[in-house]
């Protein structure tokens, strides 16, 4: 499942304008993965140690992470801002 996303992601991050249809995706996605690793600790059929509860809950907060991101560089988008950044 993550190798079809991460390919996802690549296609739409190398377009000049990602569709924004692509970004609400990602974001959808990545609000999902956050919510399930979430609730793999909270209700799962597993009880990992200290540190793998940690690493769950990190990659999950990071994921968090990008999803907002995500969602504040759609809203400027849809506002008409420039791009805080350009590679170009």
């Amino acid at each position: 499942m993550l190798l079809p996303y991460t390919a996802f992601v690549a296609w739409a991050g190398t377009r000049d304008r990602p569709p924004r249809w692509a970004v609400r995706a990602a974001i959808v996605i990545n609000l999902l993965w956050a919510a399930d690793s979430a609730l793999l600790l909270a209700a799962g059929p597993m009880s990992p140690a200290a540190l793998g509860t940690a690493f769950v809950l990190a990659q999950a907060l990071v994921v968090l992470g990008f999803a907002v991101m995500q969602w504040s560089a759609l809203r400027r988008a849809e506002a008409g801002a420039t791009p805080v950044c350009a590679l170009t």
